[in-house]
């Protein structure tokens, strides 16, 4: 009986596992995720994610302190909003991949990139047009003129994500991993290489400009950051396409977490790593300081030329005033003038009367 059921054991047909079209062994052909490590990763960008979210708040609240407010505080939001969206991506790659999450993994990943990346960018660009400027005046480049600037670089992104979604959905491909299995990813197309190569423009021009002012002090760290963020893009690009392009799903999910922690986390820490640090022990500089920087970098302090022009405009009346007044003392009274005195008198009491408004000294 025994050798009955051993012999029926082993001559008899079982279904292969389910997305193996062929099997030899009972062991499936489909790559398995190891879930502990992976929800260990997930729940560190989780954290992160919700760190950005509180660092913004925590910007906000102190944006009017000298440190934050001459560094641009709506750009530094801006950033970890874009840091944020890009750590969700991890929460998209998670589980098994289909349509519906390609498409969100793409519009994270890409969206994320521009939104951080642009204000770094804006951030350099003022840097860099107020450090080409030879002459003693300052160029005043604000928060709005930047962000006029950044609103078409942002409208371009969501226009082309827009149009890569309705025309032309990603769609999965199954590739075989170093190991023989089975896996499915996130097929690639021209609208994925259009846009790698335009990132890569607009990294390269970033590293450009960061070489172009790279004596000055006060781009230090967003040069870092941007350095950075090209390097580790550079080499995860040729991970995923030269080195390991058939990687398991598990080692995909590291160097896709790997990649985010190295360009957004250290890109955090080196823009507000020093801020913070400052804040905590009390080392903070004064406004004096800011204004007075080397390099001129304070662009959003208050300004009496932007932010005072009415103040100007009495000013420049009361001068007028103060200058009648003046012509009226000398003409009354005065014996060292001619004989048409009472005639200069009689005019300057005219002018003097003709004066409205005149403010109380």
């Amino acid at each position: 009986m025994l050798a009955l059921d051993f012999f029926h054991q082993i001559s008899s047909c079982h279904q292969c596992p389910i997305g193996c079209p062929d099997c030899i062994e009972k062991p499936s052909c489909i790559a398995e995720f190891d879930y502990p490590i992976r929800i260990v990763m997930l729940l560190i960008s989780i954290i992160c994610s919700i760190g950005s979210l509180a660092l913004i708040v925590g910007v906000y609240l102190t944006r009017k302190r000298p440190i934050f407010s001459a560094s641009s505080p709506r750009f530094i939001c801006i950033m970890l909003l874009g840091c944020s969206i890009m750590y969700t991506e991890m929460f998209f790659l998670f589980p098994a991949l289909s349509i519906q999450t390609c498409v969100a993994v793409k519009w994270t990943r890409h969206l994320g990139f521009c939104i951080s990346y642009s204000a770094l960018y804006m951030k350099l660009c003022r840097v860099y047009l107020t450090f080409r400027v030879k002459s003693a005046h300052k160029i005043k480049l604000t928060e709005k003129h930047l962000l006029h600037w950044m609103i078409p670089i942002m409208v371009i992104m969501l226009l082309y994500l827009s149009a890569w979604t309705m025309s032309h959905l990603p769609v999965l491909e199954v590739i075989k991993t170093t190991n023989g299995q089975r896996d499915s990813q996130c097929a690639y197309n021209w609208w994925d290489h259009v846009l790698v190569v335009g990132e890569v423009i607009f990294l390269a021009y970033g590293v450009f400009i960061c070489w172009r002012i790279r004596d000055n002090r006060d781009a230090q760290f967003i040069s870092y950051a941007i350095y950075n963020i090209f390097f580790i893009n550079s080499v995860m690009l040729a991970l995923h396409l030269v080195l390991m392009p058939n990687s398991g799903p598990n080692m995909k999910y590291f160097l896709a977490f790997l990649r985010t922690q190295i360009a957004t986390t250290v890109t955090i820490a080196l823009i507000l790593g020093n801020k913070l640090y400052r804040v905590y022990h009390g080392n903070l500089p004064t406004m004096k300081e800011i204004v007075n920087s080397p390099n001129g970098f304070a662009h959003d302090v208050p300004d009496l030329d932007e932010q005072n022009s009415q103040l100007q405009d009495e000013m420049k009346k009361m001068a007028m005033q103060i200058e009648r007044l003046k012509r009226y003392a000398m003409s009354k009274n005065n014996p060292h003038l001619k004989s048409n005195t009472h005639a200069n008198v009689t005019a300057a009491e005219i002018d003097f009367c003709k004066m409205d408004n005149f403010t109380t000294l």
